[in-house]
């Protein structure tokens, strides 16, 4: 993993499916991944992560949803929001429960966001 940091960003975002399945369970590396791929420019990742993490959100448990929200998060509220909706929405209570955790953080941070520009 920490040979990824000397890869070129082209190189880097070729390996983005990669990263993005590693990013999605715990394991010792996960802030070290979560780092490589939060270093990808920003509207890059907005425009692609959707589409790499749907594979993983076919059959994805309480565990992958929770691993990439926290991921999610760093990136963009607006994003989060449409993944904790996806998961709100699951058939698995689990998942649910997932769901309606970081919709309410989410929430709260956006609410939070909007409070400092009035201040």
């Amino acid at each position: 993993m920490r040979l990824i940091e000397y890869l070129k960003i082209e190189e880097r975002q070729l390996l983005f499916d990669d990263l993005i399945d590693l990013a999605s369970v715990s394991h010792s590396d996960i802030e070290l991944c979560r780092q490589v791929i939060l270093a990808l420019p920003k509207s890059w990742l907005i425009e692609n992560i959707e589409t790499s993490t749907a594979k993983i959100m076919e059959n994805g448990t309480d565990e992958e949803y929770r691993r990439l929200l926290e991921l999610y998060i760093k990136i963009d509220l607006e994003l989060a929001g449409r993944l904790a909706k996806q998961a709100l929405d699951h058939a698995d209570p689990d998942v649910g429960e997932v769901g309606e955790d970081f919709d309410n953080y989410i929430k709260r941070a956006g609410s939070e966001r909007i409070a400092l520009k009035v201040n």
